[in-house]
Protein backbone atom coordinates (compact mmCIF):
# COMPACT_ATOMS: atom_id res chain seq x y z
CA UNK A 1 0.00 0.00 0.00
CA UNK A 2 1.76 3.34 -1.03
CA UNK A 3 1.02 5.87 2.22
CA UNK A 4 2.57 8.85 0.06
CA UNK A 5 0.76 11.82 -1.24
CA UNK A 6 0.90 12.73 -4.47
CA UNK A 7 0.58 16.97 -3.18
CA UNK A 8 3.43 18.47 -1.94
CA UNK A 9 4.27 21.73 -0.91
CA UNK A 10 7.32 23.02 -2.11
CA UNK A 11 9.31 26.44 -0.20
CA UNK A 12 12.83 26.11 -2.10
CA UNK A 13 13.29 24.77 -5.27
CA UNK A 14 17.11 25.25 -6.74
CA UNK A 15 18.21 25.31 -9.52
CA UNK A 16 22.12 24.83 -11.44
CA UNK A 17 22.75 26.94 -14.71
CA UNK A 18 25.73 26.08 -16.41
CA UNK A 19 26.16 26.92 -20.26
CA UNK A 20 23.75 28.39 -22.70
CA UNK A 21 20.22 27.88 -21.04
CA UNK A 22 18.26 27.86 -24.63
CA UNK A 23 15.39 29.19 -23.16
CA UNK A 24 11.93 29.94 -25.00
CA UNK A 25 9.44 32.91 -24.07
CA UNK A 26 5.51 32.45 -24.76
CA UNK A 27 2.79 34.33 -23.81
CA UNK A 28 -1.08 33.91 -23.29
CA UNK A 29 -3.89 35.90 -23.12
CA UNK A 30 -2.50 39.17 -24.30
CA UNK A 31 -2.95 42.81 -22.96
CA UNK A 32 -5.56 40.61 -20.51
CA UNK A 33 -5.60 40.80 -16.66
CA UNK A 34 -5.50 37.03 -17.02
CA UNK A 35 -2.27 37.51 -19.45
CA UNK A 36 1.06 35.57 -18.55
CA UNK A 37 4.08 35.27 -19.58
CA UNK A 38 6.28 31.44 -19.41
CA UNK A 39 9.85 31.48 -19.58
CA UNK A 40 11.13 28.23 -19.94
CA UNK A 41 14.56 27.07 -19.19
CA UNK A 42 16.15 23.71 -19.20
CA UNK A 43 15.14 22.22 -15.58
CA UNK A 44 12.62 25.24 -14.96
CA UNK A 45 9.40 26.95 -15.96
CA UNK A 46 8.78 29.96 -14.78
CA UNK A 47 5.69 31.60 -15.16
CA UNK A 48 5.28 35.13 -14.84
CA UNK A 49 1.16 37.18 -13.81
CA UNK A 50 2.99 40.52 -14.10
CA UNK A 51 5.35 42.79 -15.77
CA UNK A 52 6.83 44.25 -12.50
CA UNK A 53 7.90 40.61 -11.43
CA UNK A 54 9.72 40.63 -14.59
CA UNK A 55 11.46 43.42 -14.38
CA UNK A 56 12.47 42.67 -10.66
CA UNK A 57 13.97 39.63 -11.45
CA UNK A 58 15.43 41.47 -14.97
CA UNK A 59 17.06 43.83 -12.14
CA UNK A 60 17.72 41.40 -9.64
CA UNK A 61 20.39 39.37 -12.17
CA UNK A 62 21.74 42.57 -13.74
CA UNK A 63 22.33 43.38 -9.79
CA UNK A 64 25.40 40.69 -9.94
CA UNK A 65 26.42 41.32 -12.83
CA UNK A 66 29.68 42.46 -10.52
CA UNK A 67 30.09 38.94 -9.40
CA UNK A 68 31.02 37.42 -12.17
CA UNK A 69 34.17 38.97 -12.25
CA UNK A 70 36.73 35.79 -12.25
CA UNK A 71 34.10 33.21 -12.84
CA UNK A 72 34.65 30.78 -16.05
CA UNK A 73 33.25 31.51 -19.37
CA UNK A 74 31.85 28.06 -19.55
CA UNK A 75 32.33 24.64 -17.52
CA UNK A 76 31.79 21.54 -18.23
CA UNK A 77 30.62 19.63 -15.69
CA UNK A 78 28.60 16.33 -14.93
CA UNK A 79 25.00 19.09 -15.51
CA UNK A 80 26.50 20.21 -18.61
CA UNK A 81 24.27 19.20 -21.94
CA UNK A 82 22.19 16.45 -19.61
CA UNK A 83 19.00 15.41 -21.06
CA UNK A 84 16.49 16.96 -18.68
CA UNK A 85 14.09 14.91 -17.37
CA UNK A 86 12.00 16.51 -15.26
CA UNK A 87 10.91 20.08 -15.30
CA UNK A 88 10.17 22.31 -12.67
CA UNK A 89 7.05 25.23 -13.25
CA UNK A 90 6.69 27.26 -10.57
CA UNK A 91 4.24 30.51 -10.86
CA UNK A 92 4.97 33.68 -9.47
CA UNK A 93 1.69 35.78 -8.11
CA UNK A 94 3.41 38.50 -6.76
CA UNK A 95 6.67 40.68 -7.06
CA UNK A 96 9.71 38.58 -4.96
CA UNK A 97 12.33 39.54 -2.53
CA UNK A 98 16.24 39.18 -3.78
CA UNK A 99 19.39 38.56 -2.92
CA UNK A 100 22.94 37.88 -4.64
CA UNK A 101 25.77 36.33 -3.26
CA UNK A 102 28.93 35.52 -4.88
CA UNK A 103 30.37 31.70 -3.58
CA UNK A 104 33.38 29.78 -4.03
CA UNK A 105 33.05 26.02 -4.90
CA UNK A 106 35.74 24.07 -3.44
CA UNK A 107 37.25 27.38 -2.47
CA UNK A 108 38.35 28.60 -5.66
CA UNK A 109 35.77 28.49 -8.82
CA UNK A 110 33.49 31.66 -8.10
CA UNK A 111 30.10 31.19 -8.94
CA UNK A 112 26.63 33.13 -8.18
CA UNK A 113 23.62 32.34 -6.21
CA UNK A 114 20.54 34.40 -6.66
CA UNK A 115 17.60 34.30 -3.87
CA UNK A 116 14.58 35.42 -5.54
CA UNK A 117 11.16 34.08 -3.48
CA UNK A 118 10.99 30.47 -3.84
CA UNK A 119 13.49 30.38 -6.31
CA UNK A 120 17.43 29.48 -5.51
CA UNK A 121 19.42 29.60 -8.73
CA UNK A 122 23.05 28.64 -8.83
CA UNK A 123 24.97 30.62 -11.80
CA UNK A 124 28.33 28.62 -12.31
CA UNK A 125 29.87 30.39 -15.45
CA UNK A 126 29.96 33.16 -17.91
CA UNK A 127 27.75 31.45 -20.57
CA UNK A 128 24.84 30.84 -18.12
CA UNK A 129 24.57 34.40 -16.91
CA UNK A 130 24.90 36.17 -20.04
CA UNK A 131 22.37 33.66 -21.22
CA UNK A 132 19.73 34.22 -18.37
CA UNK A 133 20.57 38.25 -19.03
CA UNK A 134 20.04 38.64 -22.65
CA UNK A 135 16.84 36.11 -22.14
CA UNK A 136 15.24 38.32 -19.15
CA UNK A 137 15.77 41.22 -21.28
CA UNK A 138 13.84 39.74 -24.02
CA UNK A 139 11.34 38.53 -21.26
CA UNK A 140 10.90 42.28 -19.94
CA UNK A 141 10.07 44.00 -23.17
CA UNK A 142 8.04 41.37 -24.17
CA UNK A 143 6.39 41.78 -20.78
CA UNK A 144 5.93 45.44 -21.23
CA UNK A 145 3.55 44.74 -23.88
CA UNK A 146 1.79 41.81 -22.83
CA UNK A 147 0.72 42.74 -19.34
CA UNK A 148 -1.91 45.51 -18.26
CA UNK A 149 1.07 46.97 -15.81
CA UNK A 150 3.57 47.50 -18.56
CA UNK A 151 3.16 50.62 -18.91
CA UNK A 152 4.38 51.37 -15.21
CA UNK A 153 7.35 48.22 -15.34
CA UNK A 154 8.75 49.55 -18.75
CA UNK A 155 11.80 51.20 -17.11
CA UNK A 156 15.40 49.64 -17.59
CA UNK A 157 16.18 47.91 -14.17
CA UNK A 158 19.59 47.45 -15.49
CA UNK A 159 20.15 51.46 -15.19
CA UNK A 160 21.99 52.35 -12.03
CA UNK A 161 18.91 54.69 -11.36
CA UNK A 162 15.89 52.33 -11.56
CA UNK A 163 16.23 51.37 -7.61
CA UNK A 164 15.86 55.44 -6.57
CA UNK A 165 13.29 56.09 -9.51
CA UNK A 166 10.86 53.29 -8.55
CA UNK A 167 7.88 53.01 -5.55
CA UNK A 168 9.55 49.74 -5.13
CA UNK A 169 12.55 49.60 -3.01
CA UNK A 170 11.01 47.80 -0.55
CA UNK A 171 9.80 44.97 -2.70
CA UNK A 172 13.79 44.69 -4.42
CA UNK A 173 15.23 43.71 -1.17
CA UNK A 174 18.55 43.03 -3.04
CA UNK A 175 22.05 42.44 -1.52
CA UNK A 176 25.70 41.81 -3.20
CA UNK A 177 27.80 39.99 -0.95
CA UNK A 178 31.10 39.21 -2.36
CA UNK A 179 33.20 36.09 -0.05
Amino acid sequence: MNTMSENAVVTRLIVTAVGNQQPTITTTANGRDQASLQLTLPSLIIQFTSCEQVQHLRGLLAFAGPATMGMGQHHHVPLDNFDVQMRNTITILKPQAGTVTRELISGRMPYIVIHWGPLTWRILDRTAYESLTETLERAHKTAATVFPDGHRHRTDPTRPNWLSNTNNTHQMNSKLAIN
